[in-house]
C-alpha cells in the first residue's frame, strides 16, 4: 500500500462528514403556496403605492411574508407608507396581523421601489389567505 492511499481514505472520510454537517445545518426554504395552499391576496387600498408582488414561505421556524412596493406615479423620490399584513385561517378568523416598513424606500431619496419583509412565529394552516396591502397614513 502506498502513501498516497494512506492518505486518500482519511480524507474522504473528511469530506463526508463535513458534507453530512452542512447539509444539516442549512437553512430549508419552504414556499407555502405551493406546499401548504396559503394563499396571498394583494389589495389595492391606496392611489399612491401599491403591492407589485408578495410572497410566502417558512425558513428556519419562521414565517416569512416579503415583496415589493412601488409609487403609483413614474416619479422618483422616497417611497413613504407601510404594508398591512392579516393573516386569515380557512374559518374566517385573523390569526396574525403585522404592519412592517418599507426598506430601502424611506432612506434613499431616489427609489421607485422598496422591499418589504415581515416575520411570524407562527405557521398558517393549510388553505389560509395572507392579505397583503400597502398605503400611507394612520390606521385611525
Amino acid at each position: 500500500m502506498s502513501n498516497r492511499n494512506i492518505y486518500t481514505l482519511p480524507t474522504l472520510l473528511i469530506v463526508a462528514v463535513m458534507t453530512m454537517f452542512a447539509s444539516g445545518c442549512s437553512t430549508i426554504d419552504h414556499n407555502l403556496t405551493q406546499e401548504k395552499g396559503v394563499k396571498i391576496k394583494i389589495l389595492d387600498v391606496s392611489n399612491s403605492i401599491y403591492v407589485s408582488s408578495a410572497n410566502v414561505h417558512e425558513k428556519n421556524n419562521k414565517v416569512v411574508i416579503s415583496g415589493f412596493i412601488k409609487k403609483t406615479s413614474p416619479s422618483s423620490g422616497r417611497i413613504r407608507g407601510h404594508v398591512d399584513i392579516n393573516v386569515i385561517d380557512p374559518d374566517g378568523k385573523i390569526i396574525a396581523e403585522k404592519t412592517v416598513l418599507p426598506y430601502p424606500g424611506n432612506s434613499q431619496p431616489n427609489a421607485r421601489i422598496s422591499r418589504f419583509s415581515a416575520f411570524l412565529d407562527m405557521t398558517p394552516p393549510p388553505g389560509s389567505v395572507v392579505l397583503v396591502a400597502a398605503h400611507k397614513g394612520s390606521h385611525s
